[in-house]
C-alpha cells in the first residue's frame, strides 16, 4: 500500500492519494527456497542413519545473507508391531539427535551428520532451513513437518540364534548354525570364532585362547526371517571345551551383532577316542614284555587324519622287596624303552614292540595316542598316567640257588654248584652264564 504527498516550495506537505490495502499489483509473495528431504527408511540396530535435504532453490547468496540447514530426529512411541501409539510427536522430550548445522551454498543435496540410534523403533526427522543475516540473526525459511512422508527411519533389531555341535570325538567335524531374523544390509557376512576353554569358572574368549576363525559366509540382504547359515566344518585339534562366537558385519566391516562368550548352545566338547591299556604284568628276566592299547574309539579315519600309538617304559626305583622308594617317576632320566609308532586304523588292540628288559625290577608303561594331520603334525589325543593300574611289568630273575662244598681238608678240591630252577629264556636271542667267585 502506498501514500502520495504534495510538497510546496515552503516544504509543506499535503496528502494527495492513498493506495488500497490489497490493491491489484500491490502484492509481493515471498517463497522459501525449494527443499525436500529423504531419510534412510530402515536400518539394523547399530547402523548409522542420516537425513538428506534436496535443495532445489533458488538460493539468494548475493543479498548479504547466508544459508544453513539443521536436522533433528525424534523417537516415537510404538506398540510391539511398530505402530504409533498416538499422533507423531516431535518435542524436546523425545528428541533423540541433533545434527550439526550444515551450510547451504546453492542447490543440491545436503546431508546431516550420521547417528547410531541406541534402540530399535521409529524415528521422525525434521529439517529446518535458515536464512542468516550478516549479524548472525537466523530467520526460519522452511521447516519440515513431524511425521512427514520420507522422513521416518525404522531401526530394526537383528536377532541371531545359534546352535553349535554339542560334542564330538577328536578328529570328527564340528560346526555352528546361525538363524537370522531382521533386516540385513547388502554385503553382510558371518564369521565364527572358536575359543578353547581356559578351565576358569567364567568363560574366557580372548586372543590368547582363540584357536580358529572361520571363512566368512555371505548373508542375503533384505528382510529375513529365521534363515539358516552354517559355518564351514572344522576339526578341533585337542580334547577340551570350546566356545563359539558368531559375528555379523556389514560391507565395511562394522559389527551388526555379535554373540556372547559361553552362550547357551554355543559350546562344543571334544573327547578323545576311548583307549585303555594292559601291559605284561610279570616276566622272568630274558622274556619278552609288551604293552597293549585297547582302542574303543570311535576313531575318525574319514576326515583326512591318521592315528598312531606310542609306547614307552620307565624303570622305577624300588627297595629289596620290590616296593617303590618314592612316587612313580616317568621322565627322560629313567626312560628305558620307546616302541616304534603303531598305526591305528580303527577300534581294536594295538601292541607295542616286544622288549626284553635287561634288569630285574619294576617298569611303568605309558601309551600315547596321536592324531596326525595331513601335513604330518601330531596332535595329542590321550596319554596314560605314570603308574596307572595295569601298566606295570615286574621283571624277576630266573630261580637259582647254590650249594658249595661244605668243608675240605687243606689240599682237597672245593667247588660251588648253582641249581637253576628257571625259567631260563633261551628263545629271545639271549644266552646265559653263571660266574662263581670265592
Amino acid at each position: 500500500m502506498y501514500t502520495l504527498y504534495y510538497v510546496d516550495d515552503d516544504g509543506r506537505t499535503q496528502q494527495v492519494q492513498t493506495g488500497t490495502c490489497g490493491a491489484p499489483g500491490e502484492t509481493t509473495t515471498v517463497t522459501a527456497p525449494g527443499v525436500s528431504t529423504t531419510a534412510q527408511t530402515e536400518i539394523p540396530l547399530g547402523f548409522k542413519a542420516r537425513d538428506t535435504a534436496h535443495i532445489t532453490g533458488p538460493i539468494a547468496t548475493t543479498a548479504g545473507y547466508s544459508w544453513q540447514i539443521g536436522f533433528k530426529a525424534y523417537k516415537q512411541a510404538t506398540d510391539t508391531s511398530g505402530n504409533l501409539l498416538g499422533n507423531p510427536v516431535c518435542e524436546a522430550a523425545n528428541l533423540a539427535f541433533t545434527s550439526g548445522v550444515k551450510p547451504v551454498t546453492g542447490t543440491g543435496d545436503v546431508t546431516s551428520d550420521e547417528v547410531v540410534f541406541p534402540s530399535p523403533g521409529k524415528y521422525f526427522w525434521v529439517q529446518t532451513l535458515w536464512m542468516v543475516a550478516g549479524d548472525g540473526t537466523r530467520f526460519v525459511a522452511a521447516q519440515g513437518v513431524c511425521g512427514a512422508p520420507g522422513e521416518t527411519t525404522k531401526v530394526n533389531q537383528v536377532n541371531i540364534t545359534t546352535t553349535a555341535t554339542s560334542s564330538v570325538t577328536l578328529g570328527q567335524r564340528a560346526q555352528d548354525v546361525a538363524r537370522i531374523t531382521g533386516t540385513i544390509p547388502p554385503g553382510s557376512q558371518l564369521v565364527w570364532r572358536i575359543y578353547k576353554s581356559t578351565g576358569t569358572p567364567t568363560p574366557v574368549c580372548e586372543t590368547a585362547n582363540l584357536v580358529h576363525t572361520s571363512t566368512p559366509v555371505g548373508v542375503a540382504s533384505g528382510l529375513v526371517n529365521g534363515i539358516e547359515y552354517h559355518s564351514y566344518p572344522v576339526i578341533l585339534t585337542a580334547p577340551g571345551v570350546y566356545y563359539w562366537i558368531e559375528t555379523l558385519t556389514d560391507i565395511d566391516g562394522n559389527t551388526i551383532t555379535q554373540g556372547v562368550c559361553g552362550a547357551a548352545g554355543e559350546t562344543t566338547t571334544v573327547t578323545p577316542p576311548g583307549m585303555t591299556t594292559t601291559a605284561t604284568s610279570s616276566v622272568t628276566l630274558g622274556q619278552h614284555a609288551r604293552d597293549t592299547a585297547h582302542v574303543t574309539g570311535p576313531v575318525a579315519t574319514d576326515t583326512g587324519r591318521s592315528w598312531q600309538v606310542e609306547f614307552q617304559a620307565f624303570k622305577q626305583s624300588t627297595d629289596t622287596s620290590g616296593n617303590l622308594t618314592g612316587n612313580p617317576v616317568c621322565e627322560a632320566s629313567n626312560l628305558v624303552f620307546t616302541s616304534g609308532m603303531k598305526s591305528v586304523t580303527g577300534t581294536g588292540d594295538v601292541h607295542s614292540d616286544p622288549i626284553v628288559f635287561t634288569a630285574p625290577g619294576t617298569y611303568f608303561w605309558i601309551a600315547t595316542l596321536w592324531m596326525i594331520a595331513p601335513d604330518g603334525t601330531r596332535h595329542l589325543a590321550t596319554k596314560g598316567t605314570c603308574g596307572a593300574t595295569g601298566e606295570t611289568t615286574t621283571v624277576t630273575p630266573p630261580g637259582m640257588t647254590t650249594t658249595a662244598t661244605s668243608s675240605v681238608t687243606l689240599g682237597q678240591h672245593a667247588r660251588d654248584t648253582a641249581h637253576v630252577t628257571g625259567p631260563v629264556a633261551t628263545g629271545t636271542g639271549h644266552s646265559w652264564q653263571v660266574e662263581f667267585q670265592a
